[in-house]
């Protein structure tokens, strides 16, 4: 050991009890483990891994391994993203329940293997989630592309303080409890979502409820509404691809705009990823209004369609779709109708595996338009709704910063757990 403070401890003392060692000597990184071509084994793909230290939360997939540079895991390991912005978002998984023996995930990933004299497995998971961590691999991208990656060597001789093995155990019990109060906080947030979304579905299609429907061309409606494609409600704008660069983030004359990772439930607050602003006078650079609707056109499929509202003035990337509805149409009505139809404002993405909703087929699509009281009582039931989400929403903020506040603290020794006692 160097005589550097160790991860997390620059501004205060290691307890006593815990052990000064390199990283690499308490962990093992990228351990070559032999399988034969052909075999079937679990895989774990980056999309399956939740952002900002979750874990797993799509399961594993079973492919044949087909590729000596594919990476092998076992069970107890962590798998830590090497690329950038997985590696920023905090992707760290801990490998767990494998249906086969031997794990495969692809180079995208480093695989920390933890020695048992040093480290209990789950604990080196919280470690590698951990900000002072994940703050130090960002420290070390390297790459003159936009898939910056983590070398190997980032781990070498980096210094680490930790508890006893006993202590450790206690710590991962006590996460392990803070993470289970945070899922069933979320768990609360998606019951309240579907009730909001099955009273906006009723209202879309009922109205408030007190005369008959007519039959348009887009099945039946309540009488005194009308039919009309986006198109003639709106103006849809498409975003200007913005060439992106790490080290924007850090250069004067950056402007934030949203792009794919921006939404985040019903509106978009800030945009956190930093492009390069467009050059003046370039198609779509302009601000947009606070208001504007926004729709993920291009992804992977798992996000695509989604819509949100626009709370910040901010240019857009090309990955997404603007719509400015007219007088004609309240925004939040529209906003829920597309939250309805998500599978229809999708479904006209081209493409296998990313796809593209595109402007044609987002003005094509045809919305229920209430007469403007109508539209506005229907709007003061839903932001009621949206209320009780919100504040639900909201206790899950409170409750991850919390979570994130006792890992740090239990990590870097402020805050002590006591011990079992047999």
């Amino acid at each position: 050991m160097d005589e550097r403070r160790p991860l997390g401890f620059e501004h205060h003392d290691v307890p006593p009890s815990w052990r000064l060692v390199d990283f690499t000597e308490a962990v093992e990184v990228n351990h070559i483990h032999p399988v034969p071509l052909g075999a079937t084994c679990a895989y774990l793909t980056m999309a399956a891994v939740r952002p900002d230290g979750r874990g797993i939360g799509g399961g594993y997939e079973r492919r044949r391994c087909e590729r000596v540079e594919d990476r092998r895991f076992l069970e107890g390991d962590t798998l830590f993203a090497k690329i950038s912005p997985c590696c920023e978002n905090g992707k760290v998984a801990f490998a767990r329940d494998l249906p086969t023996p031997l794990g495969l995930a692809s180079k995208e990933f480093h695989v920390f293997s933890p020695s048992p004299e040093f480290l209990v497995p789950e604990y080196l998971f919280l470690l590698a989630r951990s900000g002072p961590f994940r703050e130090h691999a960002r420290s070390r991208l390297e790459g003159i592309t936009e898939r910056l990656r983590v070398p190997p060597k980032a781990f070498s001789g980096l210094p680490v303080a930790l508890p006893p093995l006993e202590e450790q155990r206690v710590i991962v019990d006590v996460v392990v409890a803070a993470d289970g109060a945070l899922e069933r906080a979320e768990g609360v947030v998606e019951r309240a979502l579907e009730v909001q979304r099955a009273l906006a579905r009723r209202l879309l299609s009922e109205g408030l409820g007190h005369r008959g429907s007519v039959e348009t061309s887009v099945g039946p409606m309540p009488a005194g509404w009308r039919a009309s494609p986006i198109g003639e409600l709106a103006r849809v704008r498409e975003g200007t691809t913005l060439k992106r660069s790490r080290l924007a983030r850090r250069e004067v004359g950056t402007t934030p705009a949203v792009t794919s990772g921006e939404s985040a439930g019903h509106s978009v607050h800030e945009a956190e990823q930093f492009v390069e602003a467009p050059l003046p006078g370039t198609r779509g650079s302009s601000l947009l209004p606070i208001g504007t609707l926004v729709v993920l056109a291009k992804t992977r499929g798992r996000t695509r369609g989604t819509a949100a509202l626009l709370e910040v003035e901010a240019p857009i990337g090309g990955d997404v779709l603007a719509i400015l509805p007219s007088d004609a149409l309240d925004s939040r009505l529209l906003l829920a109708w597309l939250e309805c139809n998500r599978e229809t404002v999708s479904g006209g993405a081209s493409g296998v595996v990313s796809g593209s909703v595109s402007r044609r087929h987002l003005e094509s699509l045809v919305v229920p338009v209430p007469p403007a009281d109508e539209q506005r009582a229907i709007v003061e039931r839903l932001d009621a709704v949206g209320a009780a989400v919100e504040r639900s929403r909201e206790e899950v903020e409170r409750l991850s910063e919390v979570r994130r506040g006792l890992i740090r603290d239990l990590l870097t020794g402020r805050v002590r757990v006591r011990m079992h006692r047999g």
